[in-house]
Order: structure tokens, then sequence, then C-alpha cells
């Protein structure tokens, strides 16, 4: 039998994930303690997400935009969070770190070149995101 795509991302990136695992759950006691910290990497999160929420849609007659599921989309629940920790004229002087923005240019040129390639990315980042979004809001109430 033949083994589903699925099953071969996660063996491709078992250890990798493995050690990124660990330094997200080290960093995430911290910024769970501290809003300003939280509200730090919301703003990374955020630009990534808009990006490919972007992406997905402007590739929805490709593999990339068949991902897009109904409801999916991230953007405008980033952007409510970052209205609540940051105050709703967060944008007025915002602009995306400098490692952002120059990760951004790598996604975009992806996006050109290879969007095949943002599959798996798409694919880990909001099933992790969907997923360890309720494992953090049970550890968020926690700290409340």
């Amino acid at each position: 039998m033949e083994e589903t795509f699925t099953k071969q991302m996660r063996k491709a990136t078992r250890d990798i994930h493995a050690v990124s695992d660990a330094l997200v759950n080290a960093k995430l006691a911290f910024a769970l303690s501290d809003n300003d910290v939280w509200a730090e990497g919301l703003l990374v999160f955020y630009e990534i997400f808009r990006f490919l929420d972007e992406a997905m849609e402007h590739l929805k007659d490709t593999h990339v935009g068949q991902l897009c599921i109904d409801g999916m989309q991230r953007t405008e629940a980033f952007q409510k969070d970052l209205n609540y920790y940051l105050g709703a004229d967060w944008t007025k002087d915002y602009k995306p770190r400098e490692s952002v923005a120059k990760y951004l240019i790598h996604l975009k040129n992806l996006e050109k070149s290879d969007p095949d390639l943002l599959m798996a990315y798409i694919y880990h980042l909001y099933m992790g995101l969907l997923s360890g979004g309720q494992i953090l809001r049970k550890k968020a109430l926690c700290y409340e």
C-alpha cells in the first residue's frame, strides 16, 4: 500500500519539528506571562499568515489554492488579537521587523518561482496553529 502524502511529510519533518517544538514550548511559557512579548510574537505570525492567506487566494486555481478551506484564513483573527493587545491604531506606525520582511521576500519568491513548495509549509503551519490554538487557550487560561 502506498504511503499517504501527509505521512510522508510527517516522517520527513519529524526531527526538525522535535527541536522546534522544544524551543517553542520554552518561549511559550515566557510569552504567556508577558503581554508585550505575546504581542510581538503575534506580529511576526500575523505577517506570515497574512501572506499565506493572500497566496492561497492568488493561487486558488492551483494545488496551493486547494489547501484553502473556508474559515481557515487567520488574518482577521490576528488583527483582532493585535487590536486587543496593541490598541486599535497599532497599524498607524507599524512596520514589520527586518527579519520578517526578509522572510516574506523569500516566501514571495517561492510563490512566483515554485508555489508548490509553499504547500508543505501551509499544511504544517495552519495545522499547527489550528490544533495548537486549542492547547494554547487552555494554557493561557492558567495564567489569567
